[in-house]
């Protein structure tokens, strides 16, 4: 009988990195934690070398931007329908379950598959399926974790998954590197055969979770009668999170398919390939040094002041990618950016799982998700138009500067008005006291030593 272990080794890891929550040790977390690092080990090695694959057996660049769209979309646009099943249902696993074994599958079948066209086919089935497990494996954290611990251990899932992740990629990596003929189509089946396996492994590792109780049915039956737009009418202060955050993501996608650009162009900052791929792994180990850290903040003050803070932190990468002279600005900006990161990684979650019913989270992910997916791909489309029209008008240099001044405008407004979102839950402290605090314990050692 399969026994999820490794999970029992990533709570010692996480007991290491003073994880000191005694929900993090219960029995119940190792299949949460063993999905995590098989999963995305070969999550890791897969998923960033799809589209290189697809390049390498003749894809256009039409095909590809396809590609691309199907990947920014489809994962968010069904997840409303397949989180409210999860609501009505009150059980989680079983379309977590479901969802990952038909994505991994997707994996083993592009195996030696040479057709552009069915890589596409298949990553669209494969996106489609992740909307299905992807509103519900946010709620089933959210079922399983206690409120006054959850930051501490979103904080440890999100650095295991983070960090066998970042595993894989390298493990793809160096098989490339040692491999006749690098990155050659024939290496590619094997990062495929190890994803698909290791995802249906992983999968099956949920099959030890114990979900809690369902709530009375009198109790859902009143949620289950509130529509999509039901719930963006009846909670405001949700619809206003979401909105701004759909203004906020657009503004940000703005300049995503130009940042490549701006790295890479010779005219610019030239990066090698060496260079890209160690700004990379900067941005990889950035989020995972900030990540248990940030998730142990998020118990003290909450979800909303660290979402606002990193809406104000992000400002800065337009500004920086328009002004660097050279790539050490760029991975001096990864490393600011661990922390945004690491916030990213739990605190949208933590937001939604305050404010939204219990008998209703898996809805509320699905909506939130649909709406920030659909927004920031619009952004994408937007800011790569705009970045092609603005270049032919005023040059490569000056029209990609006008993006990112786009953007920058836009982030700063989409910040400020982060400042009125408001949580239903209260906290013991606040992040200016918090900080106070360490400042004064910081400033007060050397008096100590004396």
């Amino acid at each position: 009988m399969f026994k999820p272990m490794l999970g029992m080794a990533a709570e010692k890891m996480s007991r290491r990195f003073r994880l000191s929550s005694q929900e993090l040790r219960r029995p119940k977390f190792a299949p949460v934690y063993t999905n995590q690092a098989i999963g995305q080990f070969g999550a890791g090695m897969a998923a960033p070398y799809v589209s290189f694959y697809a390049a390498k057996i003749g894809a256009t660049s039409t095909q590809l931007g396809v590609l691309q769209a199907v990947t920014n979309l489809l994962p968010n646009l069904f997840q409303v329908p397949w989180g409210k099943l999860g609501d009505r249902m009150q059980r989680r696993v079983p379309l977590v379950l479901l969802g990952s074994c038909i994505a991994s599958l997707m994996y083993l079948f592009m195996v030696g598959n040479d057709s552009a066209i069915a890589i596409i086919g298949l990553v669209s089935v494969q996106a489609f399926a992740s909307s299905i497990a992807a509103p519900n494996w946010s709620a089933l954290l959210g079922d399983l974790a206690p409120k006054e611990s959850r930051g501490s251990i979103f904080g440890a899932v999100t650095f295991v998954a983070g960090l066998t992740n970042m595993l894989g990629t390298i493990a793809t990596g160096v098989l490339f590197f040692l491999g006749e003929g690098q990155g050659t189509v024939e290496l590619y089946r094997w990062p495929f055969i190890v994803a698909g396996a290791s995802g249906i492994v992983a999968a099956l590792a949920l099959l030890w979770i114990r979900e809690p109780a369902a709530q009375a049915r009198a109790e859902r039956a009143f949620f289950y009668s509130v529509s999509f737009t039901g719930i963006l009418k009846w909670d405001r202060e949700f619809r206003y999170f979401a909105a701004v955050q759909m203004f906020y993501n657009f503004s940000m996608s703005l300049i995503w398919p130009i940042l490549y650009l701006t790295i890479s162009h010779p005219s610019l900052l030239g990066a090698t390939n060496v260079e890209i791929v160690i700004l990379t792994f900067i941005g990889f180990a950035a989020t995972l040094a900030f990540q248990t850290q940030v998730g142990r903040l998020m118990d003290r003050v909450g979800p909303v002041s660290l979402i606002t803070l990193s809406r104000f932190m992000l400002i800065s990468v337009p500004v920086v990618y328009a002004l660097a002279q050279n790539i050490l600005w760029i991975y001096a900006l990864e490393i600011l950016l661990g922390v945004t990161g690491a916030i990213l990684n739990i605190a949208f979650l933590g937001f939604i799982l305050d404010n939204a019913h219990e008998a209703q989270r898996g809805e509320y992910f699905a909506i939130y998700n649909a709406l920030v997916g659909i927004s920031a791909f619009a952004g994408s489309i937007v800011g790569g138009l705009l970045g092609d029209v603005f270049s032919k008008w005023w040059g490569l240099f000056y029209g990609l500067g006008a993006v990112y001044l786009l953007s920058t405008i836009g982030r700063t407004v989409g910040a400020t008005l982060f400042l009125r979102v408001r949580s239903r839950r209260s906290y013991p402290e606040t992040l200016g006291a918090v900080l106070r605090a360490d400042l004064r314990r910081l400033l007060s050692r050397p008096h100590r030593r004396r």
